[in-house]
């Protein structure tokens, strides 16, 4: 460092000493927290598990499927694109450059949390103070769901960071194009829950109907390129007749339930639902404050979080009830939360005499702070993060001890990923998609080992003959039980 950039550097950190301080002080608080538990809490799940296959097998074979068996895929790779390539194929060229550990692929999503956070900073204080944006990261690091789902190889969090940046070009530089890319990236990260962006943002740019064409079709055409990139990544030919069919078929209802029955429950249970009710409540003030918005900038940002959060809570209504679906829209909540206190605050002073007393920074930094606290008491003592590492374990032991063995795990997607024994077998139930495999059990050439969760399996009712006749009961390992091929 030469004495030219030596005090323009002391300067930076002089006069960035707060964020810095407070942003090192939220990084190490998400390392520490998260490194702690990477692998187990939360556990593994299904989801998860197909992403790291998906992942896996593009380390391997350059594509982006499911291997039920040696050199066997699925065929219908489009259908298991719930987390996309922007997520999957970067942890794939990991997989290839390191080799497969699940705790690497917990690592690769702890980083991007870090980026997330260090997005929602620059991002947010393009459109607001920056000590304000310091308290959106305060309580989007203190926000249970944010680890849940973070954590996890899944597209929400990946997508969030997209989401942000396409947010800053569509509201601050005003560049429908350029929004378009990342928002494009987006929707492919996770389809599912950034597909909404297409209606709120349509409903967004109608708003301010001014030149609404231009900015509609340069929106769009952004859009576009990520989404003739999913393509290629999983191998299939979107001319193909049934292939659109099948892909709007399988989102219309998605969760292999009724969907009208899963609306009664959803509005039953909403009152017994903290979570419901401490949005609500942060969404009723988003509301507020977005009427006491000058700024064109935020107040279309506060357009987009009520639309978004609208019509995510209502797709969430069609769910058995999953509240993933509206994560985006807790953490857009959050994000705007402080800017939300602080001019419905300052508003208030004006109206109540007692308030006027009370310096309104001072004010709202208290409600922040009580908001944060009550995050953190939320996230370590209450928070309903499933933690396991049976699936770990149980996968270790498979490998250690059937080194060259076939090995058939049924219907257990947690634990088919995780066991590296090339000649693994596997037989994978998800709703709303066709059956990944066959029972290896009703094959001509049985597998050396059987792995099953749950006595009530209906794969292994159906297989109970080969069981009994060929196979003894070795012992259960963590809730799984394990069969051997008998000598005969």
């Amino acid at each position: 460092m030469n004495a030219q950039t030596q005090p323009s550097f002391v300067a930076f950190l002089r006069k960035n000493r707060v964020v810095l301080f407070v942003g090192t002080l939220v990084f190490l608080f998400v390392i520490g927290y998260s490194l702690s538990t990477l692998t187990t809490k939360p556990r593994i799940w299904t989801d998860e598990s197909v992403s790291i296959e998906l992942a896996k097998n593009f380390a391997d074979d350059g594509f982006l499927d499911v291997e039920f068996a040696p050199e066997r895929h699925t065929g219908f790779s489009y259908l298991l694109q719930s987390t996309g390539y922007p997520v999957t194929v970067p942890l794939g060229v990991l997989f290839h450059l390191f080799g497969f550990s699940f705790s690497l692929a917990r690592l690769y999503m702890l980083g991007w949390m870090l980026v997330v956070l260090v997005a929602l900073y620059l991002v947010g204080r393009r459109f607001f103070d920056p000590q304000l944006v310091l308290f959106s990261l305060l309580l989007v690091a203190t926000f249970a769901s944010f680890y849940g789902s973070g954590r996890t190889v899944v597209g929400e969090i990946p997508g969030f960071f997209f989401l942000l940046i396409g947010l800053y070009f569509l509201f601050e530089k005003k560049s429908c194009a350029v929004a378009g890319i990342f928002l494009g990236l987006a929707v492919v990260t996770k389809p599912s829950v950034f597909g909404l962006l297409l209606p709120v943002l349509f409903i967004v740019l109608l708003l301010r109907p001014r030149r609404f064409f231009p900015r509609f079709v340069q929106l769009a055409v952004g859009m576009l390129p990520a989404a003739l990139l999913w393509f290629p990544f999983v191998g299939v030919n979107p001319f193909a007749p049934q292939f659109f069919h099948t892909i709007s078929s399988f989102y219309q209802n998605p969760y292999g339930s009724d969907i009208s029955t899963n609306v009664i429950q959803n509005v039953s249970g909403f009152f017994s639902s903290t979570t419901l009710l401490y949005f609500f409540v942060l969404f009723l003030l988003v509301v507020v404050a977005r009427f006491l918005s000058r700024r064109a900038q935020i107040a279309s940002l506060y357009d987009f979080v009520i639309i978004y959060s609208v019509i995510a809570f209502a797709y969430y209504l069609r769910s058995p009830g999953w509240l993933r679906y509206i994560l985006i829209a807790e953490l857009l909540i959050l994000f705007v939360l402080p800017h939300a206190i602080f001019i419905t605050t300052h508003f208030f002073q004006k109206k109540v005499k007692v308030l006027g007393r009370v310096r309104v920074a001072s004010l709202t930094a208290g409600i922040l702070l009580v908001f944060s606290v009550v995050q953190v008491v939320q996230l370590i003592y209450f928070s309903d993060i499933y933690t396991s590492s049976d699936a770990i374990k149980t996968a270790q032991i498979l490998d250690n001890r059937f080194v060259g063995k076939r090995v058939a795990i049924i219907n257990n997607a947690d634990l088919y990923v995780l066991v590296k024994n090339p000649q693994r077998e596997g037989l994978i139930e998800i709703v709303g998609i066709p059956q990944i495999g066959i029972n290896p059990l009703l094959g001509n050439i049985l597998p050396d080992v059987a792995v099953f969760i749950g006595r009530s399996d209906k794969f292994r009712t159906e297989a109970k003959t080969v069981l009994d006749t060929h196979y003894a009961f070795e012992e259960q390992l963590h809730g799984y039980d394990i069969f051997t091929l008998r000598d005969e």
